[in-house]
C-alpha cells in the first residue's frame, strides 16, 4: 500500500504546483445587487465594502460574498460613486445625490459622523495625519478632522471637483473640471502651484514625491515636476483619458478611451506597450504580482502580463465594467453595469494591491526608512492605494523599551480545537534579525506566544504575537493595546 502512497503523494504535488494556473481567473462568487456597481470595492477585516447605484451600500463576507450589513442615506435617487476607504475600524465614503460624506463603523455599519456639501461627491477620500481630504462637485477640496467629521479647512478651485487627492510630502494634489491641476498645503489648504490643461480633469493623480502623474480628458497623460508643478513630459494618447493611473517599479500604467491600456516608462514617459480591447477604459487597474487587472466598456474584465502586456485571460459579463478593481489575498473583487458585484481568484492567495482611486495604504514597508529605525510596523492589511506608495508607524528603539511599557496580551485559547486561528497582532518589522530576536525574546520572557517570519520573502522579519479564530477577538485585545498606548496592527493569516 506504501507505493499508492508514494504516488497519491506525486499527485499533490503535480495539482499542487498547477493549482494557481487552473483557478486563475475562475468565479469565486458573484452577489446580486441593486442598481449598477460603477465604484470601486475596498477589503480587510475579511469583509468587502461598495456602494451601488441604488442608495444602497454594501459590506459583504470576503470569503463567500454573504450579506452582513447594508447603509442607506433614504434618498431614493442616491447612488455612490466615491470609492470606501478602509481604516481603523471605520468605512468612509461619499454620496451623490444627498451630497454627504460618510463615517460608518466598519463592523456594524452604524453612522460615526457625517458632513454636509453643497455638492454631489464623485471623489474618493484620502487619510494622512489625522485628517480626511476629498472633493466635490460646489468646487470645493475639503479636509475634515477625521475623527469627529468637523471641517479643519476647504479650497475653492474654479469648477468641480470629482479627482481623488493624492498626498505626498505635506501637499496634497489633484485636478478639476476647471482644466486646472492644483497642488495645496496639506495642513493649510493654501494654494503653492497651478498647472494648465487643455481638458478637464477627472483622472485622479498619482507619484512618487518627485514626479506626479495624470490623464486629462485633453488626451494627454502628463507627467510634472511635484515641486514646481512644471512639465516634465506629456505623451499624446488616442482619446480622452479618465482612468486614474497605477505607478510601479518605473512603469506607469493607464486606460483611455481609445480602448487601450498603456504602459509608458515614469521617467522618459517613452510608450513600453499597449493593449487593445474592446471598448473604452474607465476602471483604473491594479497591479500586483506580475498582473494587471482592470475592466472595460467592451463588457470583460482582465488580467494582463505588466511586463509584456500580453493577456492572460479574461473574464466576460453581460455589460460594460467602470468599477475599478482591488485584490486582498489572492481575491479580486469588482463591480459591474449589469448589477452584479464579483469576486475571482487570482491564482495567488498572497496577492493585495489597491487602485489608485483608493485612499487604503498597501501593507509593505518603505526600507529606506525602515532602516533608520529599529522597529517599523507595517500598516493594516487592507487595500491600498499603490504598491510604490507605503506607510509605516515609528515606535521606538527596542533597545530603549522601558520595562513599564508592557504588551498587555494574552494568547485567546478557544474551546473548539479545530478552528483555524486567522489573525495576529503585528507588533514590529525588522532589517536586521538581532533586532527581531530582542522583541522576540523579551517578548516570550514576558510569557506572550510571540513568534517571528521573514515578510514575503524579504530580508526584513515580522514579530507578532497572539493567533485569533475571529477578528472581533483580535480586534478587542487591539483597543486594550491602544488605550495603553501601544501601537500594533491586526494581519490576517
Amino acid at each position: 500500500m506504501w507505493k499508492y502512497g508514494f504516488i497519491l503523494f506525486g499527485m499533490f504535488l503535480f495539482c499542487g504546483l498547477s493549482y494557481s494556473q487552473e483557478v486563475a481567473g475562475l468565479l469565486k462568487w458573484a452577489f446580486s445587487a441593486k442598481g449598477i456597481v460603477a465604484s470601486s470595492a475596498c477589503a480587510g477585516y475579511g469583509r468587502v465594502y461598495f456602494g451601488s447605484g441604488e442608495d444602497i451600500f454594501y459590506c459583504l463576507d470576503a470569503t463567500n460574498g454573504k450579506l452582513l450589513w447594508s447603509f442607506q442615506t433614504g434618498n431614493p435617487s442616491n447612488n455612490f460613486l466615491s470609492n470606501p476607504l478602509l481604516k481603523d475600524g471605520k468605512i468612509y465614503f461619499g454620496s451623490y445625490s444627498d451630497k454627504k460624506f460618510y463615517c460608518l463603523d466598519a463592523f456594524s455599519g452604524e453612522s460615526i459622523w457625517e458632513f454636509q456639501c453643497k455638492g454631489e461627491i464623485e471623489s474618493s477620500a484620502r487619510i494622512n495625519d489625522g485628517k480626511i481630504y476629498f472633493g466635490s462637485w460646489d468646487n470645493k477640496i475639503y479636509c475634515l478632522n477625521v475623527s469627529n467629521g468637523e471641517k479643519i479647512w476647504d479650497f475653492k478651485a474654479d469648477a468641480a471637483v470629482r479627482s481623488s487627492p493624492f498626498i505626498i510630502n505635506g501637499k496634497v494634489c489633484f485636478g478639476s473640471f476647471g482644466r486646472k491641476f492644483y497642488c495645496l498645503d496639506a495642513l493649510s489648504g493654501d494654494k503653492i502651484w497651478e498647472f494648465q490643461t487643455e481638458g478637464q480633469n477627472y483622472a485622479s493623480p498619482i507619484g512618487d514625491g518627485e514626479r506626479i502623474y495624470f490623464g486629462s480628458k485633453d488626451k494627454q497623460f502628463y507627467c510634472l515636476d511635484a515641486i514646481a508643478g512644471k512639465k516634465l513630459w506629456s505623451y499624446k494618447s488616442g482619446d480622452i483619458i479618465v482612468s486614474s493611473a497605477f505607478l510601479l517599479d518605473g512603469r506607469v500604467y493607464f486606460g483611455a478611451y481609445d480602448d487601450k491600456m498603456t504602459c509608458l516608462d515614469a521617467l522618459s514617459g517613452s510608450n513600453i506597450w499597449e493593449f487593445q480591447t474592446g471598448g473604452d477604459i474607465d476602471s483604473s487597474p491594479s497591479v500586483v504580482d506580475g498582473k494587471i487587472y482592470f475592466g472595460s466598456y467592451d463588457k470583460k474584465f482582465y488580467a494582463i502580463d505588466a511586463v509584456s502586456g500580453e493577456k492572460i485571460w479574461d473574464f466576460e459579463m453581460e455589460n460594460i465594467v467602470e468599477s475599478s478593481p482591488c485584490v486582498v489575498n489572492g481575491l479580486v473583487y469588482f463591480g459591474g453595469d449589469d448589477e452584479q458585484f464579483y469576486c475571482i481568484d487570482s491564482g495567488n492567495p498572497d496577492a493585495t494591491a489597491g487602485n489608485s482611486l483608493s485612499g487604503q495604504d498597501y501593507s509593505l514597508l518603505k526600507l529606506e526608512e525602515a532602516a533608520k529605525n529599529s522597529i517599523a510596523l507595517e500598516t493594516e492589511n487592507t487595500v491600498s492605494v499603490t504598491n510604490h506608495m507605503t506607510n509605516f508607524i515609528t515606535i521606538t528603539n527596542v533597545v530603549k523599551v522601558k520595562r513599564q511599557d508592557r504588551i498587555l496580551l494574552t494568547h485567546k485559547r478557544h474551546s473548539v480545537s479545530q478552528l483555524r486561528p486567522h489573525y495576529s497582532i503585528q507588533v514590529g518589522a525588522f532589517l536586521k534579525a538581532r533586532n527581531a530576536v530582542q522583541l522576540y525574546s523579551k517578548l516570550k520572557r514576558m510569557g506572550y506566544p510571540a513568534y517571528k517570519n521573514k515578510m514575503h520573502g524579504k530580508s526584513y522579519i515580522r514579530v507578532r504575537v497572539g493567533n485569533f479564530v475571529s477578528y472581533t477577538d483580535a480586534w478587542k485585545k487591539w483597543k486594550t493595546l491602544e488605550r495603553k498606548g501601544i501601537t500594533g496592527i491586526i494581519i490576517e493569516l
